[in-house]
């Protein structure tokens, strides 16, 4: 198993793709903690699903916009697990509004959540490495890089993240961490049922892409526990795409 014995962090781990690569990782070997900002019944699922595989998994609610939260996550990781060996930073909110109605209450709390939240980590992380080395993972998305339509919000604040695994790749690599990116193709989480069409939004999704269909989550979640292993040892700097072909077509 690629992750056995590792301690792991995922942020935003009660459901959908968190949840998943939380559970991948648990049942890889490693010691899970999750995050949650409100869904404690959701959270302490997952925490009773991974420890069916014989590891140790913790649930924390936090506020990743919150220094002194972030803070007393670390603490207590370090208190229960001994530290961390990887870090998967996938918590993520924001605002679906046209570029013209975004206020700066809205702009403020979505670059927090989605960009500032892994300085903050990353800080934490690096006083509670278990060892010299360690994996720093952040969850991307399309909009990034790809216009979309009232996304512009979110996609500038995935953006900043992206920005940022490269900042910190050229920073931490000499330190032995290991900083990347996925970028995951359109997935049928419960982020689809806020919306209206979601079914022809998979339909066209799947239209579009190479392979047919669109990602599940547990296919994410794999590449996540791949990149972070010492298979993937000269992977670095790098926003991965996990799409099925989706970013190559026009």
């Amino acid at each position: 198993m690629l992750q056995r014995g590792k301690t792991v962090l995922v942020t935003g781990g009660s459901r959908g793709l968190g949840r998943a690569i939380a559970l991948e990782f648990a049942r890889q070997g490693a010691n899970v903690a999750i995050t949650y900002l409100t869904e404690a019944k959701q959270a302490d699922d997952v925490v009773a699903e991974a420890s069916k595989h014989g590891i140790e998994a913790l649930s924390l609610q936090a506020d990743l916009c919150d220094p002194g939260s972030c803070e007393e996550i670390f603490q207590a990781v370090s208190a229960r697990m001994g530290g961390l060996d990887v870090l998967v930073a996938n918590a993520a909110t924001g605002v679906f509004e046209p570029v013209s109605k975004i206020t700066v209450k809205h702009w403020n709390r979505t670059l927090a959540a989605n960009s500032l939240s892994l300085v903050l980590l990353v800080q934490k992380f690096l006083v509670s490495l278990r060892e010299r080395s360690g994996n720093v993972l952040a969850i991307s998305s399309a909009g990034a890089v790809r216009a979309l339509p009232q996304y512009g919000l979110v996609g500038a604040s995935k953006g900043a993240l992206e920005s940022l695994v490269r900042h910190l790749a050229l920073e931490l690599g000499p330190m032995g961490i290991r900083v990347n990116a996925i970028v995951p193709g359109l997935m049928d989480t419960d982020v689809l049922s806020l919306i209206e069409d979601r079914d022809g939004v998979i339909a066209e999704a799947s239209r579009r892409t190479p392979l047919g269909r669109i990602a599940t989550p547990e296919e994410v979640a794999s590449v996540a526990c791949f990149v972070t292993s010492a298979a993937a040892a000269f992977i670095h700097g790098q926003t991965i795409n996990v799409d099925g072909g989706y970013g190559i077509v026009g």
